[in-house]
């Protein structure tokens, strides 16, 4: 649910419209939900404004209805807010000479009305126009986790017009004085990008370096991959952030191909907004999946993510060699 709500007398639901389209921000979406609903309040039953409260991606009216199946005249609550994508509606309903009763309970049920952690809206693709370069780091970042451990995390993108595969890159620990700690190879969570897509790497920064203050994240090798992938459908995702901040994403993967497949790697990337914060690989639960089976995955990342809101899943597959 996307409100903390009760079973009883007076409370309305809270919905998920439609994904916004191309063509209309979740913003524009809410503007002509509210006029729709309005609209055919207006023509069905008598109608009084009491108050309205427009903001850039949330608007609420109050207002007076009759009723048309009984001609009591309701009290009414619409709250309407765009989340990323999506809009989400909540409306509270009661009759008239109640309302005095319901009115702080409405006044607490939009308070706290919050949109649950798990549901997220697709995130805007982190993909670049291929053609116009090689590989790129992008979206660097180290942070600590609950336990003071340190990681780094980062996209790699593939700017060319090929596949690649094997890439590495060199990781270079320095301290408060800019002096060399340590350097290592790092890996990345896909085994293939395809050419405009990213992956994303996390890396694990040794305890005993306890002066470690900054890095530098380099590309170090990389090659051309004729490796096929095959798209494999993602359903019954859902994002769980637990009080540490620790993010757990959890989802099956379908062969619709028609081939048996070898899934290579699941790997995902998660954001805050449009902006990257942490990605890795997935533990799949099963790596040969016959045409029509499933299988599960979850990726754990530690925390801090609490910002987390939405995320992007790569699956990796090849039709398998052995049958």
């Amino acid at each position: 649910m996307v409100a903390n709500g009760s079973e009883e007398e007076g409370w309305g639901e809270a919905v998920y419209g439609e994904p916004a389209g191309t063509d209309m921000t979740a913003e524009e979406a809410l503007d002509m939900f509210i006029t729709d609903f309005v609209g055919s309040i207006e023509s069905e039953a008598g109608y009084e404004l009491i108050d309205e409260d427009k903001q850039d991606d949330q608007y609420t009216q109050e207002f007076k209805a009759e009723n048309a199946d009984t001609g009591d005249l309701l009290h009414a609550v619409l709250h309407g807010r765009a989340v990323g994508n999506y809009v989400v509606i909540f409306l509270f309903a009661v009759p008239d000479a109640e309302w005095e009763t319901w009115q702080p309970t409405a006044a607490a049920a939009l308070d706290s009305l919050q949109v649950d952690e798990r549901i997220a809206s697709e995130s805007p693709e982190p993909t670049s126009e291929p053609g116009t370069g090689d590989l790129t780091v992008v979206n660097e970042r180290s942070y600590q986790d609950d336990y003071d451990y340190w990681y780094i995390t980062g996209e790699v993108r593939n700017d060319s017009n090929d596949p690649l595969e094997y890439v590495t890159l060199t990781v270079e620990l320095f301290d408060s004085d800019n002096e060399s700690l340590a350097t290592d190879t790092v890996y990345i969570a896909r085994n293939i990008i395809p050419p405009g897509e990213v992956s994303s790497t996390l890396y694990s920064v040794d305890s005993q370096l306890e002066t470690f203050d900054h890095f530098t994240l380099a590309i170090e090798d990389s090659s051309p991959s004729t490796t096929e992938l095959i798209p494999l459908e993602v359903s019954n995702d859902s994002l769980t952030i637990d009080e540490d901040g620790a993010v757990y994403l959890v989802g099956e993967v379908t062969n619709t191909s028609g081939r048996a497949v070898e899934i290579d790697e699941i790997s995902a990337s998660f954001y805050a907004g449009s902006d990257f914060v942490v990605g890795d690989s997935a533990w799949p639960n099963i790596y040969y999946l016959e045409p029509g089976d499933t299988g599960p995955f979850m990726v754990h990342i530690s925390g801090p993510a609490s910002d987390v809101d939405s995320y992007q899943v790569f699956v990796d597959a090849e039709e398998a060699v052995y049958t």
